[in-house]
């Protein structure tokens, strides 16, 4: 392979680009078109061991590619049935790459948990391709595509959201154990009887801690409880396997609390929709700054991008 300079990197070094995304066609596009801008890049598709080939495939471009001094991350949050984008950012980090987060997601949190774990520059896929090249080549030069304070905004406001889940966990810390595995059981779906099977207790007992539970988070229905302990990002077992709520914006290891409903038949994720419906889902801590890579008027998303752009251009500059 021929490398060509790229004028954006350190001392006129090449950048090479890791392209994380589970999408292969999506991924493959990227690839082709930094490749044509004088890049050099590799590509991991698809989720399943995502972790472990996007490791080592950054530690074979980094051997393969030894002039190059700038070593980027081109990172997807969303990664199918794989682990959650952010879960990545740490260990690409260690291994020596530079993460830049090219996302779909407009969720405040869980930018702001990627800005936290270590990445240095978050571009929307709406953006134009013009606008991602300008951002890698910045983060190349400087080790980062922040503005003046906008990491420190992100960090901000990530702080805020833990200062906030706190605050809505609070109340779940005063119930009792019995009292928080009966929660645990009417967030499966269970009824009073079926809790009461499951912890051998009469039902008359497990009326009587729901009342209880219902007092210490200051709702009046067991739906209300049930949403509420989603939004606060509440945890529970399952099975052996743990869920939580979405209160701190990041997806869990395995599953997000609501998607206990998708088990079984029972209505966990309609009582969810149904306090919302009634205006009482959490709000969201808006965007701390201008975000970097935003499509300019005009300007083509970078995943509508000609795939014609992506061809070698003839020596004459004609495709």
């Amino acid at each position: 392979m021929t490398i060509r300079p790229q004028p954006g990197g350190r001392s006129g070094s090449p950048i090479a680009v890791l392209v994380v995304e589970d999408h292969e066609m999506v991924g493959r596009s990227v690839a082709a078109a930094l490749r044509v801008e004088g890049m050099v890049t590799a590509l991991v598709a698809g989720s399943q061991g995502v972790r472990a080939r996007a490791l080592a495939a950054l530690a074979a471009l980094a051997a393969a590619e030894a002039a190059a001094t700038s070593r980027l991350v081109l990172l997807d949050l969303d990664l199918g049935d794989g682990p959650p984008g952010e879960d990545l950012i740490g260990p690409l980090g260690e291994a020596g790459g530079q993460v830049i987060v090219l996302t779909g997601t407009d969720d405040p949190r869980r930018l702001a948990t990627a800005v936290e774990r270590g990445a240095v520059a978050i571009v929307s896929k709406a953006a134009s391709f013009g606008a991602l090249v300008e951002v890698l080549g910045r983060v190349a030069r400087t080790g980062t595509g922040f503005g003046p304070g906008e990491r420190q905004g992100w960090m901000a406001a990530r702080r805020q959201l833990r200062e906030e889940r706190a605050r809505r966990l609070s109340p779940f810390a005063e119930l009792t154990a019995g009292e928080a595995d009966v929660l645990r059981g009417l967030a499966q779906g269970r009824d009073l009887a079926e809790v009461a099977r499951s912890r051998q207790a009469r039902v008359g007992t497990v009326r009587s801690q729901v009342h209880a539970i219902l007092s210490k988070v200051g709702v009046h229905t067991q739906q209300q409880a049930i949403a509420l302990a989603w939004r606060s990002g509440w945890t529970i077992e399952v099975d052996g396997r743990t869920y939580r709520g979405d209160g701190d914006g990041s997806r869990p290891a395995s599953r997000p609390l609501y998607e206990i409903a998708d088990d079984g038949d029972r209505p966990f994720r309609d009582a969810v929709g149904r306090d919302r419906e009634h205006g009482r889902a959490a709000g969201s801590v808006a965007d701390p700054g201008a975000r970097l890579g935003q499509a300019s008027p005009g300007a083509a998303p970078i995943m509508s991008r000609r795939a014609d752009s992506a061809r070698p251009r003839s020596r004459n500059g004609g495709r």
